[in-house]
Parts: structure tokens; C-alpha cells; sequence
């Protein structure tokens, strides 16, 4: 993961300039930047680049994309790590499977609670 953190780290700055902070490209590359991160235990460094990556994509792509969702479940992951199971569940991953059940309201494909 150090290895991976580091290229991504590299490809981040790479697409801010190129592309701006916001970019939906830029917002995927500080998302694995985020999880190489979590990936070596350093979960609190990987939940504030998750947050920072969330709030972007809700603005940027909206709170029901499937990028938004994939990181608001990463970011749950993140906190869960932590040992704050309670707001992992009830504020994350109820968040998100919420909104995923509101967006794909196909019979069959929602998630249920």
C-alpha cells in the first residue's frame, strides 16, 4: 500500500492541476489515494480525505451517483475502523443504502433495511 500511496498521491496532484480539484477524475484519485491510506491502517488520515472526496462528489455529481455512494460506503468503512461502529451504521451506511434504494427504484435492485 505505501507503493500505491505514493503513485496516487503523485497522479492526485497530477489531475488538481490539470483538471482542478473538484474534477470528477481528480475526485477518483483522492478516493484510492483514501483507501491506500486506510489500507495501512491510518484510518483517520483515510477518513478526512474521504470526507473531503464526499463532500466534493455530493456537489459535483450529486448525493445519488454511484462514485458518491461508493465513497460515503468508504468512508463508513473508515470511521468503522475506528470502533465508532454506532455512527459507521446509523449516519453512513444507512445514508447510503438509503439513497441507493431512492435512486434505483427498480424492483429487485433496492436494498432493504
Amino acid at each position: 500500500y505505501g507503493e500505491a500511496e505514493e503513485l496516487f498521491c503523485q497522479c492526485l496532484e497530477s489531475k488538481k492541476s490539470a483538471l482542478g480539484e473538484t474534477h470528477p477524475d481528480t475526485l477518483t484519485y483522492m478516493n484510492n489515494l483514501a483507501m491506500a491510506v486506510r489500507g495501512q491502517g491510518r484510518y483517520g488520515e483515510a477518513e478526512e480525505l474521504l470526507r473531503q472526496c464526499l463532500e466534493s462528489r455530493k456537489s459535483v455529481l450529486g448525493e445519488t451517483h454511484p462514485s458518491t455512494l461508493t465513497t460515503m460506503n468508504n468512508l463508513a468503512d473508515a470511521v468503522r475502523e475506528q470502533g465508532r461502529y454506532a455512527e459507521a451504521e446509523e449516519e453512513l451506511l444507512r445514508q447510503c443504502l438509503s439513497l441507493h434504494t431512492c435512486h434505483h427504484k427498480q424492483p429487485g435492485y433496492c436494498f432493504t433495511s
